[in-house]
């Protein structure tokens, strides 16, 4: 059924690529820097990896610890375009040819691919030993996680430029079609569609609650079993990046160049930090701190108040990285480089940086620790 409040022929232009292609890479020819933490003691992360894929085909893991490479896998004719996801020691990445890669998270061996009509802009998600994906060819797909085997596949009205999200039984999708759509995790039929003014962007669940931007400057909260709208805030530019819930707080940026924390039953704006910069970073929340990136710098602030902690300057230019944190580190990319960055200081303690081939643009994504 169709829960449209309105109906709107209104289309933006299409996110950009980079937007949604959150994955983080590096070439074995970069430079690596390191500084030994001046803290101690600290939690070993030796043993954890970083995962990130670049522009120019290659996906890597690096160890969390030091920024060593532990393995490379080299993809042949394409590009990686998603962030990649870890899940019972299978990494799993989509790529600019339309092809979802299962690789072994240890080794990086390939262990099955499935190929769609149109670039994977949005990291999978493994629900219930399925994994669920949207392509650009406007189609959300349910394979098996440990084959790659079809199970289903829900074909929406537009592109799909990112993530889905899973709780309960259904997948929640966002299309460039303006329709939010909520889809039976076994056999793909529609539960309900939501209509918006623009392109849906990435949606998040949370306790019966489905949180969702769009590019018509609005972040909606839906009933997750029947889509009827709870509330919706409006900021001063587009939403395209994934909100986060943690507490009683949803936290989202936006186009305008704020971040914003709202009261996640009520929408009522709890606080809002300006950073006068395009923010199109998707918050992290870890402990009392939200991590988001702007332009070409990694802030931290209160997540009670906004507050700036720390703010630390970046090479490379815009980046849309979604900072990962494994205490006492955050991740972060931006244009040709990986950081590892002290949570408490904003100090850098290492990166990487990849080199440039051939005047290729080999902007990174977010990291993902596994």
């Amino acid at each position: 059924m169709d829960l449209s409040p309105h109906a709107s022929t209104r289309k933006l232009p299409i996110l950009l690529a980079a937007l949604f292609a959150l994955c983080l890479c590096l070439s074995s020819f970069g430079q690596l820097h390191a500084s030994a933490h001046a803290h101690a003691p600290q939690p070993d992360l030796s043993t954890k990896s970083v995962f990130a894929t670049a522009m120019n085909g290659d996906i890597y893991s690096f160890n969390a610890q030091t920024g060593a490479i532990r393995w490379k896998y080299q993809l042949l004719g394409s590009d990686a375009a998603a962030s990649p996801v870890v899940s019972q020691g299978t990494l799993y990445v989509g790529t600019t040819a339309g092809e979802l890669l299962a690789l072994n998270a240890k080794t990086g061996a390939l262990l099955w691919f499935y190929h769609t009509g149109g670039t994977i802009y949005g990291p999978p998600v493994i629900y219930n030993n399925m994994v669920y994906f949207g392509s650009q060819d406007g189609s959300v797909y349910a394979l098996h996680a440990q084959n790659g085997t079809t199970v289903w596949q829900y074909k929406t009205g537009g592109p799909i430029d990112g993530t889905v999200a899973a709780a309960n039984g259904t997948i929640f999708v966002g299309s460039e079609d303006t329709f939010l759509y909520a889809l039976d995790s076994r056999m793909g039929n529609l539960h309900w569609r939501y209509q918006t003014g623009a392109t849906v962007t990435p949606p998040a669940v949370h306790a019966g609650t489905v949180y969702a931007g769009s590019l018509d400057n609005n972040l909606y909260a839906l009933r997750a079993t029947d889509g009827h709208l709870l509330w919706q805030y409006a900021t001063r530019n587009g939403i395209a990046a994934l909100p986060t819930v943690a507490g009683s707080s949803v936290y989202v940026s936006s186009g305008d160049g704020s971040v914003y924390a709202l009261q996640k039953d009520t929408g009522q704006l709890q606080w809002k930090t300006p950073l006068f910069r395009e923010v199109y970073s998707s918050p992290t929340v870890s402990g009392h701190t939200v991590y988001v990136g702007a332009s070409t710098w990694l802030y931290a602030l209160n997540a009670s108040t906004g507050a700036t902690r720390w703010s630390t300057g970046l090479n490379g230019r815009f980046s849309d990285s979604k900072p990962a944190v494994a205490e006492p580190l955050v991740y972060m990319t931006s244009g040709f480089y990986l950081y590892a960055i002290d949570t408490q200081t904003g100090t850098i303690r290492w990166q990487y940086a990849t080199p440039t081939r051939f005047h290729y643009r080999m902007d990174m994504g977010s990291p993902v620790v596994g």
